[in-house]
Formats: structure tokens, C-alpha cells, sequence
């Protein structure tokens, strides 16, 4: 008896004191040792669930360790005495839920549930009946675990169809040789024994099992079930016993538990994983708190499994990833875009290649400039038949380019920056000034193209969703009555913009897509009409709860054989190749748009008269109560007093990135550091412990979600606040970045009062604002905002004003109206104004006006 007293020792010593202020008193019994990394996995599973479940709880684990004692009759009674002692005598404590892990738990819960906990519920899992095994207790239900070694062996088959035999490997251990058993008989029943040889370890110790494995004949496979004590008596952990197996010959290996999983280890196969296990039954438990009777609770026969594989070990061995099933959890695989779509890469590296080439020779020599667009012309349409190649190309080639976008970007911002630098110097003459301008120009037209061709690829792609939200629909119509009004001005134009008597004011459909397309059909309707009028007309039909428009022209108008033609990608008609400017993509997103809000759209239009487009979408009438009404950003200027020394850490492999949010942040008072990959913002988490981290998800060295992950491990890292940035213009996936431990999410480009509002809600950070009604020095401005208003700003101001609106650099136009705002607010609050609705097109032409003056 004296050999269990060490035993004994530590199963009492940890259950002295007992948390007072919970509401459930949870018994959690292991079959095993508590290092095991599956009872480490179980335990996480079974806190992850019930901490989600707001539940006040105390969770007592027992470990049996019947993987290092022998276990036995004697062993038992030793175990329920002392359960029984800890727990039951002089009333200690009393469980409202035990749950058992494993056959051993099991099996003496079963036998001793009536001396020890007559009636508590219990919630088995990790349990491996015999065929016809039937739980007869009315207190227990739980999880079957199931070893499907025939799935593993059918996709080791696809893996390799010429494979010829089956080694299965198993220790002595009463374990071992039921899942011996087991496996035998899952593999004769699905009648592989006929189609295979099928050979078993037999009671060796480690050196004898390595030489069987290494003389194996080619073709052949081995699958792990349980093997953790040798013939020698020699125990091994189950990475170290997987480690030997694996390494030193071209056999796969493969596993029926996720713990022989490692990168040096078993490739993998549907494994069994006792964290999916644990919060299976964790589950069961929740229902069982909520009211749920035990015996109305069905035993759960699937659901643990998983296909996983290691990606290291498949491709060590030769074996294809793309055979292995659609489902399956591949670890340790990096993904390349470069491999996975060579062919595009080397087509975006070409286009900019040509595009810098094509800017530095106009720099140069802008006599050659005839040549250079000969050749661009020929290059032209050698990219339009690839466009149409990429067109019948499948929807990966769409994501591809959508993960690109921001790569196309970053040089444009080069190019269109440095070109601003550039055209700043006094020293320029007019012909460089006029090389300058053609260079950002270019630039410009290209990045409205890349946007066009990513919202084509998006919705090409899947990844464009209808956001329905509750708007106010005459506004819409009032903005961009207010938008169009100075291109109408300016071509001596008339517009008509007609509404129905009972059109509803309120209205739910996605007012973000809705106002993109009319102002495409707004633009094109500007564009190609030189004199006469461009009317629009909204009307709602109530019956079909459809809202319908027309937006008319009396412009050039299109010939009835290029109509079939209009709503295709990279296609222009006759008019729009004489104006020489367009994408060919504008009417082709907006049809896109329209079928996804539920609707269609028509053309008609006669040569010389004009052309009418008609559409309509689908809508709801919502609840007035729940329509926002939008506020006006207001601008932060200082951090409120009395706070403490925010601490903000930015990482970005981009140092332009982090530049940016480092003007942000810092002249407001932040302490703020920057980190310029996921490895050197962990190293400077852990010295610098920083209150919030922005953090990109995609950079070299350790990513975000890494970087993430590895923070949130230690507890010092559950108090800060990670908000992800990412560039993708195809969405990440927000369910992938919260699963690594990020509290919000924002996405590249974002405006500046995003930034200052998501810190507001996870620090509590306060600021001091804009005043609205802070007395300034005024310019007299009792005329209306016009150019002559305007013009009495400085000339230099004014020129500045232009180029930064010309640029669409939000930040310096801001930096320049705070200037305006010092000699007159009027003035700041109507630019501000233009800014914050984007109306750069119309800031230009006022600016340009009161240049005249």
C-alpha cells in the first residue's frame, strides 16, 4: 500500500481550498497523466466553452495516471476512497457535474457512480465502446469516440494508388491492444485485408519497431494508434514516439491522434483530437445546466473527427496536397501567390515595368513621345487579348488580382507622390512642368482603372455582398443633385431631377451601391451630352416593393448594333472611344450591382438624339425609428486632460504605413513606437507593454495573425487591445482575424476618425474636438460660397489647395484648410465640407475659377 502513498500525495494536495462565490462545481476526471497534451487539449476545450457561457464555475480535475500505474481492482478501490474522502466526507463540496475522459475514467465512474455521486449527471467523451455496448446508467450520456481508420487509409490510397501494404502500430498496453483490435476489424470489415497486406507491430521495443519500419517495401504505409511504452518498459511522449517512427525512410506514416501530429512526425489522416472532444461534451454539459434532462440527451456518435495533415511531412514524402479531402486542416503550409499563379504575376510585374518605362522616356524626351505611344497602343491591345483570356480564365484568377491591388498601388502612390515633389520646384520650366503633369495624369487614369477592374474581379469572384441598411433616399437624391450641378453649370446643360408624389423618404437597400451607379449613369449621361438637358425620374412601384429609375440624355446617343455590346467589361462604343478617356467597366459594375440588389437594367437610345437607361431594385420600407441620421465627423485636435500616457504600438512592414499612423497619433500627445514585422512587435510587447496595438495581418517574418496569437498566449496579453488592419480589398475574412485573438477590424484605406473612434471604444481614450463655434477672423463672406468668395485667399495658399485636392491626398487638404480656417471659418467649414463628401472634382473647378479672378 505504501507504493501508492507518493500517489496519494499529490491527488489530495491541490484540492485543499475551494472557490466560495461560483454556481456550478464541476468534477473533470482524466484516464491519464496530467502532461499529456490530451488531457491539456480537453481541459482547454472544456474552459473555452464554459468561460463562453458566462458561467460561474469551479473546475476540480482528477488525473488517473493509468498510463504510468498499473491499473487494476486494487488501484480503483484506492481511487474511490480517496474521491470519497476529498470530496464526500463531512460535506465538503458537491458536484453538479462530473465528466469523465477516456475508457479508464469511464469504466471506474461507472462502476463506482453510485457509492461515491449517486446523483450527479455525468458527461462522458473520449470513450471507445465494443460493438453493442449499450450505457445503461440514466445519469450518464456523453461522446463515443470513433477511430475511422478505413477513412485514412481511403485517402492514404488516393495519395497513392499503387500502395500494397498496411502497417499498423501499437503498444502492449491494454490501450494498444484494443485499438489494435479495432483497427483490424474496421479495415477486414471494410474488406481491405483482401485488397492489402495488413501487418501488426508486434510486442518490441523502439530500436526493433524502427528497423521493421525502415525495411518496409516501397508502397507501403503505417498508421499510429496508441504507442507509448515500449517492450523495455521505456516510455516515450507522443511527439518523441511519433519523431522516431517518421524520420530516416520514404514510408508515410500516418496517425489516428492528433497528438502524433508534428512537423517531424506523422503526415496526419482523420485523427481524433481531444480539444474537438472536450467542447463536444462541454456542450452537453451546457444543456444539461439549462434544464435539459440526461436521459433526453441522445449520446453523440459523430462530430470529434478531422481530417488533418502536415504539410512538412506530405511534401517531404512526395505526396500531393491537392488529393488530400476539401475539408481537411493542413498545418505548417506557406502559401504563395507567386506559385499559385505564376503566370498573372509576371503579367502585373510586366504592365508596371512598361508603366515606369513609359514615364521615365516622357521625362527624357518627350520628342519621342509619338513612338512611345505607338508602342503603347501595340502593347494596348496585347493586354486587351489577355484580358479576354483572363475573362474565360476561372474565379481564382479574379481573387488573385483582388490580393494584388495593393501591391499595383503602392508604386502608383510612388509615382503620383514623387511627381508632386517634383513638380514643387521653382526651378522646373514649363515643358518639365508639362511632363510632370502628362506623368500624373497617367498615373491617375491607372488607378481608376486598377479600382474598376478590382470591383469586377470582386463580384467575379463571390466576394461582393449586398449591405442593406436604412437611408434616406431624398437626401441621396438631393447629394447628387448638389454633385452634378457644376458640370451642368459648366456645360450650359439643364437638369431635371423628377421624383414621384408618394416616393417614400426612408427606404432599406444598399445605398452605397445604389449611389455608385447613378453616378456612373449621371457621368456617362454629362459626358456625351453637349447641349440640351439630362433629367432622371424616381418612382417606387408599392406592389413589387421595387424602386424604379430612368436617367435620360439628349447627348450623342448609340447605334442599335452596339447596344448588344454595352454592359460587357472593356467594351466602348463609338462615342466613348472619341472622347478618349474610360474604362469600358463603368456600365458593366453598375448592370453587376443592380441584378445583385434584385433588379435589371435597359438601354435605348437613337444616334443623334440621345439615350435612356431604366432599372429598377428591390427595397423595403423600414422602421422610421431605426433610420441613423449621419453625423458630421468631427475633427480631433488634442487629447482631453487628466488621462494617463497611452501607449500605442504600430506594426506594418510598410514604413509609409506606419509614417502615416505616426502623424496621426503622435503630435496629439500618443507615446507611440513602431515595429515593422509580427516578431518585433511581440519583442516589443513583452519590454514595452503597450495599451493598444494596431496590427497588419500581412508581413514578412511573422504575420499578423501569428504575431496575434503569440501576444494573446500570456496573460500580460489579454489586457491590450489588437485592432487588425488589412489592405486586402477582398476582405480577409473577419471570422479568421477575431479566431486570432484581434478585438476589432479596419480596412486599408480608412478615414482618419475611424481610427480616433475604435480607440475611443476599446481604451476609453478621450479627446478634445474642432469647436464649431470657435470665434476666428473672418473674410467677409455675406455672398454665397462662390470662386470670387474664394478668391480672396492667398494665391500660394490657393495653388497648394489645388494640387492636394488633385492628388486626392485627404490629409494635406486638411492640413490646408486648418490654414484657411485662421482667416476665416466660413471658408474652412465649405471646403471641410467638400472634402468630407468627396467632391474633389468641384473643389478643382472652384479653385481654378477664383485663380481667374
Amino acid at each position: 500500500m505504501y507504493k501508492y502513498l507518493p500517489l496519494l500525495i499529490v491527488l489530495i494536495y491541490p484540492f485543499n481550498c475551494y472557490a466560495k462565490d461560483v454556481d456550478k462545481q464541476i468534477l473533470l476526471i482524466n484516464s491519464y497523466h496530467q502532461s499529456l497534451g490530451w488531457n491539456e487539449e480537453i481541459y482547454q476545450a472544456v474552459k473555452d466553452v464554459f468561460d463562453s457561457a458566462n458561467i460561474k464555475y469551479q473546475l476540480h480535475v482528477e488525473n488517473m495516471d493509468t498510463k504510468r500505474v498499473k491499473y487494476n481492482e486494487n488501484y480503483q478501490q484506492r481511487l474511490s476512497e480517496i474521491y470519497d474522502y476529498k470530496y464526500n466526507q463531512d460535506g465538503k463540496i458537491h458536484f453538479d457535474l462530473i465528466m469523465l475522459a477516456d475508457n479508464n475514467a469511464f469504466d471506474f465512474m461507472n462502476k463506482y457512480h453510485g457509492k461515491l455521486f449517486p446523483t450527479v449527471p455525468v458527461v462522458f467523451f473520449g470513450v471507445a465502446f465494443n460493438k453493442g455496448l449499450k450505457v445503461t446508467n440514466p445519469y450518464f450520456t456523453g461522446v463515443e469516440e470513433i477511430f475511422d481508420a478505413p477513412a485514412t487509409v481511403e485517402v492514404a490510397l488516393k495519395l497513392n494508388p499503387n500502395l500494397k501494404e498496411i502497417f499498423v502500430i501499437n503498444d502492449f498496453l491494454p490501450s494498444g491492444i484494443a485499438w489494435a483490435k479495432m483497427i483490424k476489424d474496421d479495415l477486414q470489415t471494410k474488406g481491405y485485408d483482401k485488397k492489402f497486406k495488413i501487418s501488426f507491430a508486434g510486442d518490441w521495443n523502439m530500436s526493433e519497431l524502427q528497423e521493421y519500419i525502415d525495411n518496409l517495401p516501397e508502397n507501403s504505409m503505417g498508421i499510429i494508434g496508441l504507442y507509448f511504452r515500449d517492450r523495455d518498459g521505456q516510455f516515450f511522449t507522443v511527439k518523441e514516439s511519433a519523431k522516431l517512427m517518421s524520420q530516416g525512410h520514404s514510408t508515410p506514416i500516418y496517425t489516428l491522434l492528433n497528438l502524433y501530429l508534428d512537423k517531424q512526425g506523422s503526415v496526419g489522416g482523420n485523427v481524433i483530437s481531444g480539444y474537438y472532444q472536450g467542447e463536444t461534451a462541454a456542450k452537453l454539459a451546457i444543456r444539461i445546466f439549462n434544464g435539459d434532462k440526461v436521459k433526453d440527451i441522445a449520446i453523440v456518435r459523430e462530430g470529434a473527427n478531422r481530417y488533418i495533415y502536415n504539410y512538412q511531412g506530405l511534401t517531404r514524402l512526395g505526396l500531393s496536397v491537392t488529393k488530400l479531402p476539401k475539408n481537411s486542416i493542413i498545418l505548417n503550409q506557406p502559401y504563395s501567390f507567386y506559385q499559385e499563379h505564376k503566370t498573372f504575376v509576371w503579367i502585373v510585374i510586366i504592365f508596371i515595368t512598361i508603366l515606369l518605362i513609359v514615364n521615365i522616356f516622357l521625362l527624357k524626351n518627350i520628342a519621342k513621345r509619338k513612338r512611345v505611344q505607338q508602342k503603347l497602343k501595340q502593347l494596348s491591345n496585347e493586354l486587351k487579348i489577355k484580358a479576354e483570356e483572363a475573362d474565360a480564365a476561372n474565379k481564382a484568377k479574379s481573387i488573385f488580382l483582388a490580393h494584388m491591388s495593393h501591391e499595383l498601388r503602392t508604386p502608383l502612390n510612388a509615382i503620383l507622390g514623387f511627381s508632386q515633389i517634383i513638380s514643387d520646384s521653382k526651378s522646373l520650366s514649363k515643358t518639365d512642368r508639362d511632363n510632370i503633369n502628362i506623368i500624373t495624369n497617367s498615373g491617375e487614369h491607372l488607378l481608376t482603372l486598377i479600382n474598376q477592374v478590382l470591383d469586377l474581379s470582386k463580384i467575379e469572384a463571390g466576394r461582393t455582398t449586398i449591405n442593406n441598411n436604412n437611408f434616406d433616399l431624398h437626401q441621396l437624391l438631393d447629394d447628387l443633385e448638389i454633385m452634378f450641378s457644376l458640370k451642368i453649370k459648366e456645360k450650359n446643360l439643364k437638369f431635371i431631377c423628377e421624383r414621384q408624389s408618394l416616393l417614400p423618404q426612408y427606404v432599406n437597400a444598399d445605398d452605397v451601391k445604389l449611389r455608385q451607379i447613378l453616378i456612373n449613369l449621371l457621368n456617362n449621361a454629362v459626358k456625351f451630352t453637349k447641349k440640351g438637358k439630362v433629367e432622371i425620374y424616381v418612382s417606387h412601384n408599392e406592389k413589387h416593393k421595387t424602386l424604379d429609375f430612368i436617367v435620360r440624355d439628349t447627348g450623342h446617343g448609340i447605334a442599335k448594333n452596339e447596344l448588344d455590346n454595352l454592359f460587357k467589361a472593356f467594351i466602348q462604343t463609338s462615342s466613348g472611344k472619341k472622347q478618349h478617356e474610360g474604362t469600358g467597366l463603368g456600365l458593366s459594375i453598375s448592370r453587376k450591382f443592380i441584378r445583385l440588389m434584385g433588379g435589371d437594367v435597359t438601354a435605348n437610345s437613337i444616334l443623334g438624339e440621345g439615350t435612356t437607361f431604366e432599372f429598377y431594385i428591390k427595397y423595403k420600407i423600414p422602421n422610421t425609428n431605426k433610420v441613423l441620421q449621419p453625423e458630421a465627423p468631427k475633427k480631433v485636435i488634442a487629447l482631453a486632460a487628466n488621462q494617463m500616457e497611452y501607449r500605442i504600438l504600430i506594426v506594418d512592414d510598410k514604413w509609409s504605413n506606419r509614417q502615416l499612423m505616426v502623424s496621426l497619433l503622435k503630435p496629439l500627445g500618443f507615446m507611440v513606437k513602431e515595429a515593422e514585422n509580427g516578431k518585433k512587435a511581440v519583442e516589443i510587447f513583452n519590454q514595452w507593454q503597450p495599451h493598444l496595438i494596431w496590427m497588419d495581418m500581412r508581413m514578412p517574418i511573422m504575420d499578423g495573425y501569428n504575431a496575434t496569437m503569440e501576444i494573446r498566449k500570456h496573460v500580460k496579453g489579454q489586457g491590450v487591445a489588437i485592432i487588425a488592419l488589412t489592405a486586402n480589398a477582398l476582405d480577409e475574412g473577419r471570422a479568421n482575424i477575431e479566431d486570432a485573438g484581434c478585438d476589432d477590424y479596419l480596412q486599408k484605406p480608412f478615414n482618419n476618425a475611424c481610427i480616433f473612434e475604435i480607440m475611443h471604444r476599446h481604451i476609453g481614450v478621450k479627446y478634445i474636438y474642432l469647436d464649431d463655434s470657435s470665434a476666428n477672423t473672418e473674410i467677409d463672406h455675406t455672398e454665397e460660397f462662390t470662386p470670387h468668395t474664394l478668391s480672396q485667399l492667398p494665391n500660394e495658399l490657393l495653388e497648394q489647395l489645388l494640387q492636394a485636392a488633385t492628388m486626392l491626398d485627404m490629409e494635406e487638404t486638411q492640413a490646408l484648410i486648418e490654414q484657411v480656417a485662421k482667416q476665416s471659418k466660413f471658408l474652412a467649414d465649405k471646403l471641410l465640407q467638400l472634402v468630407g463628401e468627396f467632391e474633389y472634382d468641384e473643389l478643382q473647378s472652384l479653385i481654378k475659377q477664383a485663380q481667374t479672378l
